[in-house]
């Protein structure tokens, strides 16, 4: 626990909306943006949740806010549907 820590003490800010932990690096990270930072793939998420389901896409936009929306499907959150 006190590696971890050490090691993210530049990395991880338990404010942040997004936080994930690498094994490897024994390392947290955080991001309020992690789309606009390159850490989820926008477009990699948008297809998934299509292909899949409109009960899938609609688990994917119920904790989703309306700019990561409008970053990942590049439409308004209630017009996403129109899209499976």
């Amino acid at each position: 626990m006190l590696l971890i820590g050490q090691n993210s003490a530049n990395s991880f800010r338990d404010s942040d909306d997004y936080c994930w932990f690498d094994e490897k690096k024994m390392q947290l990270f955080s991001s309020n943006t992690p789309f606009a930072d390159g850490i989820l793939d926008a477009t990699a998420l948008a297809t998934y949740a299509i292909e899949q389901s409109k009960e899938c896409l609609r688990y994917i936009m119920q904790d989703m806010e309306d700019d990561d929306i409008r970053n990942v499907f590049g439409c308004e959150p209630e017009e996403v549907e129109k899209l499976w």
